[in-house]
């Protein structure tokens, strides 16, 4: 038997032809939202969800995050300039501000912003169809005239899909505009941005190690109940953000689901909140804890290598082991599955290497009845047909 044949070939070309146009089934309505959970799911999730010992991930202790829950603009004034009196290095505020309120609300925010030395404010990326174009949309220029902004948008944040990556830089009107949390880090230590660029990735898997237990969070009423306690937040970064009313109260607003979320399959609740995400960017950059991963060509390159090795053992045991072919092919999947979970968890476990082989589990569920199909009809019928042209025009002996 050649390891390299026609059979082969077929049949890894048919898995192939049915795994680009698999998902087109679901676009009906009635079964889109299953597919957007099987497209969501990653099996590198329960490294994050189950795997990682979480009580052993230390505080970060460079990062404090307040709370604004539902106070008004002059009240998160007043929380500013509570906290900013004990000099932290950098204040950032993870909130739009982008309808002008009035001299009664605006002002005493203007004026507490005024007095921060390095102010990061959020701004968002937004598509115009008509234009063509992305634009960068700010809070009002009375406050932005104080800030430094970075947009707050995440990769896959729409339809309630996982947030796994972030893009550090993107161009809004031609300009280049940095991620918030990029922005942030840059002002807080400037040299772990550089070593960002310098990776030159147009996203980053977002390294995620903590939420709100690992961070020390001020909530909201606190900050004014104790509004002479916070000297541990000189020289530190202050995330200003929503986390509920109070952090013991859930909240789906600006909550998003993270592959910690330990229901990572069909997920019920989102589990964290956007200011937490950008805690974790920022912690992630200031650390060098970096995900690698392989690009999408070498990735796309690697399945059908896989998938081809895949079919010519299905090949192999159909024509060396044929009486046990049924029992051996169930092993050989088998054995598969558990190689793949195997070196795609140790990959990322220990050495932070992101590895995409999500098709290959698909590819496996379908391979044996592609390679029985293959050769238990099409191959013979293309065959007869083949025999029966050729006869018909085999030339008539004289």
């Amino acid at each position: 038997m050649r390891f390299f044949s026609i059979d082969n070939i077929i049949t890894t070309g048919l898995i192939l032809l049915i795994l680009k146009f698999f998902f087109v089934i679901f676009q009906v309505d009635f079964l889109n939202q299953l597919n957007n959970q099987i497209q969501d799911f990653q099996i590198n999730d329960i490294v994050f969800s189950r795997l990682k010992d979480r009580d052993a991930v230390e505080p970060d202790t460079n990062i404090v995050i307040v709370n604004i829950g539902e106070l008004k603009r002059d009240k998160i004034a007043e929380q500013i300039n509570i906290i900013n009196r004990f000099e932290p290095k950098v204040v950032a505020v993870d909130v739009a501000f982008s309808k002008v309120k009035g001299d009664e609300m605006d002002r005493p925010l203007a004026d507490a912003f005024s007095k921060v030395k390095k102010l990061v404010l959020v701004s968002r990326l937004s598509y115009d169809k008509e234009k063509d174009k992305i634009e960068l949309v700010k809070s009002i220029p009375l406050f932005t005239q104080y800030a430094q902004c970075g947009f707050a948008n995440f990769i896959d944040e729409e339809d309630f899909r996982t947030v796994r990556k972030f893009s550090p830089r993107e161009y809004a009107n031609k300009d280049p505009v940095m991620a918030f949390s990029v922005k942030v880090a840059e002002l807080y230590y400037p040299y772990a941005v550089k070593m960002l660029f310098d990776r030159n990735n147009e996203s980053e898997i977002i390294y995620f190690e903590r939420n709100l237990n690992k961070y020390k969070v001020i909530d909201c009423e606190e900050v004014f109940n104790k509004r002479d306690s916070f000297s541990y937040v000189k020289g530190k970064i202050v995330l200003f953000g929503y986390l509920g009313p109070d952090v013991k109260t859930l909240s789906t607003e600006d909550n998003f689901y993270t592959p910690m979320n330990s229901n990572y399959i069909g997920k019920s609740y989102p589990d964290m909140y956007g200011v937490a995400v950008h805690a974790n960017i920022i912690s992630m950059l200031l650390n060098g804890r970096y995900i690698y991963a392989m690009s999408d060509n070498y990735v796309l390159i690697l399945t059908i290598v896989l998938t081809y090795l895949t079919m010519a053992g299905f090949t192999y045991l159909r024509i060396k082991h044929a009486e046990a072919y049924e029992s051996l092919s169930l092993v050989f999947i088998f054995a598969e599955f558990a190689l793949f979970f195997f070196v795609m968890f140790s990959l990322l476990y220990y050495f932070n290497y992101y590895l995409n082989l999500k098709n290959m589990f698909f590819v496996l569920a379908v391979s044996e009845m592609v390679s029985e199909s293959y050769f238990g009809s099409f191959k013979p019928l293309t065959k007869s047909v083949i025999d029966k042209i050729g006869y018909k025009f085999k030339p008539a002996k004289m």
